[in-house]
């Protein structure tokens, strides 16, 4: 007669969830293991695979199967899913007792180096409108990876969110989204005028002009860092800097017509060279142009969070330069090819009582946005 199987005590049980933080340990799987991700969910989907079989017969079994069938260190938490893979017939071989155990002890050791390592609580903004009818999504788990090492101060569905949606660029959706951007940053200010000191976790994949907008409701009094979006290898957004130790960019600012009077046109070519055929339409004789480049514009120069704080201090530079040659009542336009973190940091850096009024324009349809 077959050995009854011994049931895992509850204590045993308890403690590989807690090592496990409630993910599937096999292997880049990582899965949540009390929630369904397609409706959301939550029940216990986790089980309890013995890496050593539960019996001698079992997959991996051995004479020291009884000896190791509750003991916590000889038990994985997985995904029916995977677990169901590493007990197949077909399959047992490839995934032996050591490569199991190895499994088991890096999940258990990342988990206890991000819980041990001292964190902050950041509060995550996140600013979202369709970009020539196309909508754009920006991923929960791509914004928590990269807010490392610091963490949310709130649940995701809690965070701060500016989600527009079919944005046609009429002027009631330009004021509509101006207003949704207003009201949510508000609500943070309020949070932080309250005794609620947090950094400032910020997020934001939408038109240009929007994202400088963004970036001058925050201004520079916030403390934050503003994450930088890029396509990875699966598509979705990712906002970790791809090499934290990456060579500085040097920025140039050039002066392409210095005219007197008051109107100006800032170029900003960072993701495109911007020669003058693409803006030629914009200006006329009466006005001064500069342009802040780099050598060789192509969309993916930044990689660093030190590039986009270099870009700030350049546009700090230019608004400096052009004030004191134009005038304090000069008016610029800025026509721009960049990446979003530059437009929402250059939002940022802006100052309303001091700087002229700045427009920015739409690449798309070519109209003038006040800031």
């Amino acid at each position: 007669m077959a050995k009854t199987r011994t049931k895992v005590p509850e204590g045993t049980q308890i403690l590989l969830w807690a090592q496990s933080a409630g993910r599937c340990q096999f292997r880049g799987c990582g899965e949540h293991l009390f929630q369904d991700h397609l409706t959301l969910k939550f029940a216990k989907f986790g089980e309890l695979a013995h890496i050593i079989g539960a019996s001698e017969a079992g997959p991996r079994g051995s004479k020291e199967s009884e000896k190791y069938e509750i003991d916590p260190t000889n038990i994985i938490m997985l995904c029916s899913k995977h677990h169901t893979l590493i007990d197949k017939k077909e399959h047992v071989a490839a995934y032996t007792v050591d490569l199991l155990r190895e499994m088991k002890a890096e999940h258990e050791n990342r988990v206890r180096d991000l819980l041990d390592t001292k964190r902050n609580q950041t509060s995550v903004v996140v600013f979202t409108c369709p970009i020539k009818s196309q909508p754009v999504n920006i991923e929960d788990e791509s914004v928590i990876n990269a807010i490392l090492p610091n963490y949310a101060d709130a649940a995701a569905h809690a965070w701060h969110r500016i989600s527009v949606q079919n944005f046609r660029y009429t002027d009631a959706d330009w004021q509509s989204a101006k207003s949704d951007i207003d009201d949510e940053i508000s609500q943070l200010h309020k949070k932080q005028k309250s005794g609620v000191k947090n950094h400032v976790s910020i997020f934001g994949v939408a038109p240009i002009p929007l994202l400088f907008y963004y970036g001058l409701r925050f201004s520079d009094t916030l403390p934050g860092e503003v994450f930088h979006a890029r396509r990875a290898a699966d598509g979705k957004s990712n906002f970790t800097w791809e090499d934290s130790a990456a060579a500085p960019v040097e920025y140039k600012l050039d002066t392409i017509a210095q005219k007197k009077g008051s109107k100006v046109l800032l170029i900003i070519a960072l993701s495109d060279y911007l020669a003058e055929d693409k803006y030629s339409d914009l200006v006329d004789d009466e006005f001064s142009i500069y342009r802040i480049t780099i050598d060789s514009p192509h969309p993916g120069f930044i990689k660093s969070k030190i590039h986009v704080k270099a870009f700030t201090d350049k546009f700090r530079e230019a608004l400096n330069l052009i004030q004191y040659e134009n005038g304090k009542d000069c008016l610029i336009d800025i026509f721009a090819a960049i990446p979003a973190a530059i437009a929402i940091a250059a939002g940022r850096t802006i100052i309303p009582t001091k700087d002229p009024e700045l427009f920015v324009y739409e690449n798309v349809t070519r109209e003038k946005i006040k800031l």
